[in-house]
């Protein structure tokens, strides 16, 4: 997965260009799609050292019955000036492209060199043609080997055209070892070049490394990834344990801060622009002051609404601008470890657009900060910055729901003595738990009791006397909704609590 290190953004966004005509022999698989953005990556370089490409059709000129496709916007997100060569550089699609009016569709791609590079849209198998000439006459050949099902982003199905290239003299001898022999090009019809080589280098194997597509920016069509009602969609039951670290935090004035948070989701309510969910919560801070720390405990029931507006951004599939001059794009994944089978998205932000120049820019000097939310886990990680004097760091570590279960819970009752003893003091433990018919809870202390169980918004419910000769107690709850509910023990010397889901 990409991270935030080192990540060069080369900037060029899609405005893809339609070049729909007929074909009576092949079908038309258009190069670019005009109502797609796309967003690559390079093949196996998926890591801290991989980079983000854009393209951006600045301008289309109109030849006689051809179009030319200019190819120059440029700027790299951590370079020291990201607008110091911005004009005239060619990307990994050449700095244009020539799209020919005639029979195969032909596109003309042209290299560093000034050289061209020939690919057709309007294809069969079957169909050869010479992608590239060198001076002497040896040659590039390009043969349609394939027409399959494939989809190049999780959950679009599509078909491709596999088109193989081949390395011949100019006598038509095969070169076996010259690059890029036995090597491939995909072209999909609803994504057009889904993988193809730097056509600024093409055919030079320096950099031989295909692209790959990695993502689409059209929030209407083919949504495949993590949006935000998605991500904000919970259940009851699920259980959520994060990290928190503040250097310093403002709010206390304290040099450090370490929170541990636990949220239990009892009770929800959905609309079509937010949720709503009631969660018993557990915070545990620690605060640092000259190096000596400080704790603090809160237990309680808190009601947070998500309203899914607050995160369109997640929406937009990758490159955007969230607000009107800041700047970020993002990276959708499927985590196939820690979170196995959990659709993520990282995001990445508050970069400074210039819409004139097209230039970014950090004025703030934060570092990349990155976002990174689940389909129905929410916000998992966000970090603002790699400075060790100040920064702010957010992590899941923890998650439940059902039978699924990920990562490492925390021990909240052994963070702090004081709130260990008062959990073996003054808490309940009811089971089964979800319940359907009775719940069951010991009654250690041998004492006279009142239990009364009362619903989430305080309304009593149930209200049973319990002699002190009874030891185990059962407590009936087939008259009641299925919810979250509050029961609350009543001694002489003492009030207990417990929590259950009567399911």
């Amino acid at each position: 997965m990409l991270t935030k290190k080192n990540i060069q953004l080369f900037t060029i966004l899609f405005l893809f260009i339609a070049l729909f005509t007929t074909n009576v022999k092949g079908q038309n698989y258009a190069l670019f799609n005009a109502n797609k953005n796309m967003t690559f990556t390079k093949r196996d370089t998926n890591d801290i050292d991989s980079a983000y490409f854009f393209a951006k059709i600045d301008s289309i000129v109109s030849f006689g019955s051809d179009s030319i496709y200019y190819f120059n916007h440029y700027f790299d997100t951590i370079s020291i000036d990201p607008c110091s060569a911005i004009n005239g550089l060619p990307v990994m699609l050449g700095n244009k492209m020539i799209k020919r009016d005639d029979a195969v569709g032909s596109h003309i791609f042209i290299n560093n060199n000034g050289d061209s590079i020939y690919l057709r849209n309007k294809i069969a198998v079957g169909n050869t043609w010479h992608v590239y000439t060198w001076p002497d006459g040896s040659y590039v050949k390009a043969t349609v080997i394939n027409h399959i099902p494939f989809s190049p982003l999780p959950l679009t199905p599509d078909t491709i055209y596999r088109i193989q290239l081949n390395v011949f003299t100019l006598g038509g001898i095969a070169v076996p070892d010259s690059f890029p022999n036995q090597t491939k090009i995909d072209l999909a019809k609803e994504h057009g070049l889904i993988e193809f080589f730097d056509f600024r280098t093409f055919p030079s194997p320096g950099d031989s490394l295909q692209f790959l597509l990695r993502g689409l920016t059209n929030p209407y069509e083919y949504k495949s990834d993590v949006d935000a009602e998605k991500a904000f969609t919970y259940e009851t039951g699920y259980e959520f344990h994060y990290r928190e670290e503040t250097v310093p935090d403002t709010i206390s004035g304290a040099d450090k801060k370490i929170s541990a948070w636990k949220f239990f989701v009892m009770a929800k309510t959905e609309t079509e622009t937010s949720a709503t969910y009631t969660m018993e919560r557990i915070l545990f801070d620690t605060l640092y002051f000259d190096g000596a720390p400080s704790a603090n405990i809160i237990w309680d029931t808190v009601t947070i609404t998500y309203t899914f507006a607050d995160y369109a951004f997640l929406d937009t599939l990758e490159l955007n601008l969230f607000q009107s001059t800041k700047f970020g794009y993002s990276d959708w994944f499927l985590e196939d470890s820690l979170f196995k089978g959990v659709a993520l998205k990282y995001v990445y932000d508050w970069f400074d657009y210039d819409s004139g120049t097209g230039c970014l820019s950090n004025p703030d000097n934060i570092t990349q900060p990155e976002q990174l939310y689940g389909d129905g886990l929410g916000l998992m990680h966000y970090i603002d910055s790699t400075d060790a004097a100040e920064y702010y760091k957010f992590d899941m570590v923890y998650f439940h729901k059902g039978l699924k279960e990920w990562g490492t819970p925390y021990d909240f009752s052994g963070l702090d003595l004081e709130i260990k003893e008062n959990q073996l003091a003054n808490s309940i433990s009811i089971y089964p738990n979800p319940a359907h018919e009775n719940i069951y809870f010991h009654n250690d202390i041998q004492e006279e009791m009142d239990a009364n169980i009362y619903s989430m918004d305080g309304k009593l419910l149930i209200s049973k006397h319990i002699n002190p000769s009874t030891s185990n107690i059962v407590i009936s709850i087939s008259d009641i909704p299925k919810g979250y509910y509050i029961i609350k023990i009543n001694t002489t010397t003492e009030q207990r609590f417990g929590k259950f889901i009567k399911d």
